[in-house]
């Protein structure tokens, strides 16, 4: 073997040294990069998780703020009586029948906000009235009609909800 095939034999061993290690820290690097894009992403997850949180605690005080302003009706059970009982089956409402007039305050003190709540991989919050006349008033009896409180409150919140959350996403996400 001559001297210029043992050059170029060692010049080929050099460059696949070369290749090889070039190769490790290629993988070495791309581990790297990896870890440190999943530590990035577990960091985003977290602040996401927060800020959803923090979003389903203000929509949910949005919710009780307007279950309460629905449940400030002004009409006195005299008044009514005096309507005919106009929240009865066959009845005339002189208002939204969602409006729950104010009698005793019992039904406006007993709304409560639970959660929010992590289950199941979603993020859970309850509007709820602990009173004893809201079944009644929900559903209706067979003298009176439902009142469909629930279904403003939800129509009121949902639109400003949606912009929360996605306010919360965008934030989160461009930091």
């Amino acid at each position: 073997m001559g001297p210029a095939l043992g050059q170029v034999l060692l010049a080929a061993a050099g460059q696949a040294l070369r290749r090889e290690a070039t190769r490790r820290i290629g993988v070495a690097f791309r581990r790297r990069a990896y870890f440190k894009m999943a530590e990035t992403l577990s960091k985003k997850a977290v602040e996401l998780d927060r800020a959803m949180r923090l979003v389903e605690r203000e929509s949910a005080g949005e919710a009780l703020k307007i279950a309460r302003e629905l449940s400030s009706g002004r009409f006195s059970a005299a008044q009514l009586a005096l309507l005919s009982h106009p929240y009865r089956i066959g009845g005339h409402p002189p208002q939204d029948p969602a409006i729950i007039n104010w009698q005793t305050g019992e039904f406006y003190r007993g709304w409560r906000v639970i959660g929010p709540r992590a289950a199941g991989g979603t993020l859970t919050t309850k509007l709820v009235n602990e009173s004893p006349q809201a079944r009644a008033l929900e559903r209706g009896t067979s003298r009176m009609i439902a009142r469909p409180i629930l279904i403003r409150i939800q129509e009121r919140v949902q639109a400003r909800r949606r912009t929360l959350y996605r306010a919360a996403i965008r934030r989160t996400l461009s930091r």
